[in-house]
């Protein structure tokens, strides 16, 4: 039971939600990959289309339209309908969608020749299958490579609650279902509004792009801040503003995420910097499960965190000891 927002949703379903959730967002590695084959680096950061439709596609509001489905559980009908477009689509790209420039057939030749000059115009090398382990060493020895992850790893720190249980917010505000869908949406405009208005100051003011994803977390930090001081019956408008504005990380998401295109050199070494970015993300996630299933393994023989004393001075691993809780 959340303080706040009332009942949470049980520890079964919610790690099937979240694992249906990683497997189709495992899709974001090979976007990035796309983008950087096909495009030049002042445009790298401008191309944000599939998180827009992903934010405007409110849950609450499909739950409501599948709701008629008889002896199926509404929160799978939702994961599956989303989910199966997103799996048709793979299909269809898998055989139309080229691999790279050079193997690209429906272009003609003029056209097939700028698009290697827009290419070349990043100066930051051309695909190449061949791994090169010097380019992945120096990933790893780059200061600008773990910067970067370490800023991923702690952008979604907010990403993760507030996608997956910020119509719980809203539920702690208002009781009605029809009010929390129709105060859910704005939502998805505010975080669409902060990644057009973001993504076009950093294509229009040279040299600002990390500036604009340090001050595009202001407005979840403000966020964060009223969510957590604001008494949930006196002062709903400003919990509900805090909610909304808190989104303005996703601006700073869409930046990092393409920095590796714009910045490294060397095929390789961009795709390792990529995929140093996205394990990031996924040690969040994990760590996350495990001390959810800790917790939950904890309620049920009736003891927690705290009694811990038959394990203290123990040396054991965190594999090992049932009471360790990991740090996120």
């Amino acid at each position: 039971m959340s303080p706040t927002t009332g009942p949470l949703p049980d520890n079964k379903k919610l790690a099937e939600e979240q694992i249906a959730m990683k497997k189709l967002d495992s899709i974001t590695p090979g976007e990035i990959v796309e983008l950087d084959a096909t495009e030049t680096f002042l445009r790298h950061h401008n191309f944000t289309n599939e998180y827009i439709g992903e934010l405007l596609t409110d849950t609450e509001l499909n739950k409501k339209l599948i709701r008629k489905i008889k002896n199926f559980p509404v929160w799978k009908a939702v994961f599956m309908t989303c989910g199966g477009m997103m799996v048709v689509w793979g299909f269809v790209l898998l055989f139309f969608l080229p691999d790279s420039i050079m193997s690209a057939r429906h272009f003609t030749l003029e056209e097939w020749a700028l698009l290697i000059g827009r290419g070349r115009l990043a100066r930051t090398g051309v695909l190449n299958k061949t791994i090169k382990w010097n380019q992945i060493r120096e990933a790893f020895i780059d200061p600008q490579v773990w910067l970067l992850v370490l800023f991923m790893l702690l952008n979604e720190t907010i990403n993760g609650g507030i996608a997956n249980f910020g119509k719980l917010i809203i539920k702690g505000v208002v009781k009605d279902p029809l009010e929390t869908v129709a105060l859910g949406i704005p939502m998805g405009a505010f975080q669409v509004m902060y990644i057009l208005s973001g993504t076009f100051l950093a294509s229009r003011v040279k040299n600002c792009r990390t500036i604009i994803m340090v001050v595009y977390l202001i407005p979840t930090i403000i966020g964060v801040c009223l969510l957590w001081k604001l008494d949930r019956e006196n002062h709903k408008i400003g919990v509900l503003f805090g909610y909304y504005i808190i989104g303005a990380f996703v601006c700073s998401l869409v930046l990092a995420m393409q920095m590796p295109a714009s910045n490294l050199g060397g095929y390789t070494k961009r795709i390792t910097a990529s995929a140093m970015m996205v394990v990031a993300i996924m040690l969040r996630v994990l760590l996350s499960r495990r001390n959810a299933r800790r917790d939950a393994a904890a309620a049920a023989v009736g003891t927690n965190n705290e009694d811990a004393s038959e394990v203290d001075g123990a040396d054991l691993t965190d594999f090992e000891n049932p009471h360790f809780r990991y740090v996120l």
